[in-house]
């Protein structure tokens, strides 16, 4: 009698923790932050057993205090016949993110997903979001972890991806022209000044043929 009961009560706890995680599984789904590789942790941490997806970040490395630009996260599946959706979340160490569409949200100033984004025909899910830049100058790191599933309902035969991005903030300098002096009988240089972005100076150099009586262009 006390074995009946007892295998009852695990039963019913095997029941009762498998309806816990399965709806735990589902509101991921809908979106998840803190797992975006900031604090150390990405969806690994819950998502198992499929292939590892590409993940990559695009946007300007270089932006002036208070700027809004955009960037896009690409998640590219590995195993795109089963794996045929993703998830996002995406955090930075300063700024303010910004949702851009109905299949990411803004929560805790990160951004996920609202549903898992189906692949295109070449496999890949892309979510295109906003950032404000800080107006304190210096790098900001940009955190985001992509995550390829297979939309089974629970947490198995997925895999993530994480990345991260430097961005410099820099206040704008204006370009200067400088003329060097010609050498007879050897091609002058134009030295287009120095233009400071992201804290790094870049130096141009524009090459002109020298000829008698002045410069061609």
């Amino acid at each position: 009698m006390h074995k009946k009961v007892l295998v009852t009560l695990v039963v019913l706890l095997a029941v009762g923790f498998s309806l816990i995680l399965a709806g735990v599984t589902n509101a991921f789904s809908t979106g998840i932050v803190g797992f975006s590789g900031k604090t150390g942790s990405i969806c690994s941490v819950c998502h198992s057993g499929g292939q590892v997806p590409v993940v990559a970040l695009s946007g300007p490395a270089a932006v002036t205090p208070g700027q809004v630009v955009n960037y896009t996260l690409t998640i590219t599946s590995s195993n795109p016949i089963s794996q045929t959706a993703a998830g996002l979340n995406v955090a930075t160490s300063d700024g303010i993110l910004q949702s851009l569409g109905p299949d990411t949200q803004t929560l805790n100033n990160e951004i996920t997903h609202t549903g898992p984004k189906p692949n295109d025909a070449n496999g890949v899910a892309s979510f295109t979001f906003a950032w404000t830049a800080p107006d304190t100058l210096g790098m900001v790191m940009m955190y985001a972890a992509g995550n390829s599933v297979n939309q089974n309902g629970a947490n198995t035969g997925d895999a993530p991806n994480s990345t991260t991005k430097q961005i410099w903030v820099a206040a704008p300098t204006d370009v200067t022209f400088t003329e060097l002096t010609g050498v007879p009988g050897r091609s002058p240089w134009l030295l287009l000044g120095t233009a400071a972005g992201a804290g790094l100076f870049a130096f141009f150099l524009l090459r002109r043929r020298a000829r008698p009586g002045g410069f061609t262009r």
